[in-house]
C-alpha cells in the first residue's frame, strides 16, 4: 500500500494530486487498485478529477494474464461533469526463457465530453517480444 502527493506550482496556478494505491498478493491472482485525486488550480474556475484503477494479474505456468479498468472524470469549478473517460486492457505474456517473453495486449479507451459528444474513442493493440539483458 503507498501514497503520494505531488504539487506542481506555475504562474496560473498550482496543480495538485493525492494518490493512493494497494496491491493483494492472493495465492494465484494479484490484485492491483489506485485512486487518484486532481485538483486543478491553473484553470480560471478550477477543476477537479478524480481517477480509479482496478486490475488482475494470474500466472499460468509460464503464461500471465491480466485485465483492468480505468475511469477518470473532471468537474469544473461549479462541480459540473465536464468530461468521462474510461478504458479497458487486456494483456497475455508467455516467458520463453528467463529473459525473454513474448506478449499481446489489447486496450479499449473512451472520452465523452459534458455536452454528450465523444471526444475520443481508440482501440489499440500490440504483440511482441522482449528481451532483458
Amino acid at each position: 500500500m503507498g501514497y503520494a502527493f505531488q504539487n506542481e506550482r506555475y504562474t496560473t496556478g498550482t496543480n495538485k494530486f493525492d494518490m493512493l494505491a494497494a496491491a493483494y498478493e492472493f495465492p494465484r491472482l494479484r490484485v492491483v487498485a489506485n485512486y487518484q485525486h486532481q485538483d486543478d488550480g491553473r484553470v480560471a474556475t478550477g477543476q477537479k478529477s478524480r481517477e480509479y484503477q482496478i486490475g488482475v494479474n494470474a500466472p499460468f505456468g509460464a503464461a500471465t494474464v491480466a485485465l483492468g479498468y480505468a475511469k477518470a472524470v473532471t468537474r469544473n469549478g461549479a462541480g459540473r461533469e465536464i468530461v468521462d473517460a474510461s478504458g479497458m486492457s487486456a494483456m497475455a505474456t508467455y516467458d520463453l526463457t528467463k529473459r525473454t517473453r513474448l506478449y499481446m495486449a489489447l486496450r479499449k479507451l473512451s472520452v465523452d465530453r459534458a455536452d454528450g459528444s465523444q471526444a475520443f474513442e481508440q482501440t489499440r493493440y500490440g504483440v511482441g517480444m522482449t528481451h532483458s539483458f
